[in-house]
């Protein structure tokens, strides 16, 4: 058999450490400040209509990122999306354009 043999103090380090919650929380602090800033400085920031406006313009960007988030945890990096995203764009604009039917250039 063999011992095993502990060294140390035996009191346990104070769990508390600014960093670690900082690396935790950093962004909601962030945010929470921006948006607090926006909402006194800005006028009409926090209206109802200015935030659906505010999803409405962000909603593509958040479908993209949902799915690059899958893509990057799988350890896949694929970094096609975004000329995939900017090539799309400029194909429905030319396609809108050329047609001048909305329902044509979406599909």
């Amino acid at each position: 058999m063999s011992s095993v043999s502990t060294s140390g103090s035996g009191a346990p380090k104070s769990s508390f450490s600014f960093g670690r919650i900082w690396d935790q929380y950093g962004m909601l602090v962030v945010f929470a400040v921006l948006f607090i800033a926006c909402a006194i400085f800005v006028p009409n920031f926090a209206t109802f209509i200015n935030m659906k406006g505010l999803g409405l313009a962000i909603s593509m960007s958040g479908m993209v990122a949902c799915g690059m988030l899958f893509c990057l945890a799988s350890g896949d990096f694929d970094l096609s999306v975004a000329s995939v995203i900017a090539c799309a764009g400029v194909t429905t604009a030319v396609v809108i354009n050329l047609t001048e039917s909305l329902w044509i250039g979406v599909a």
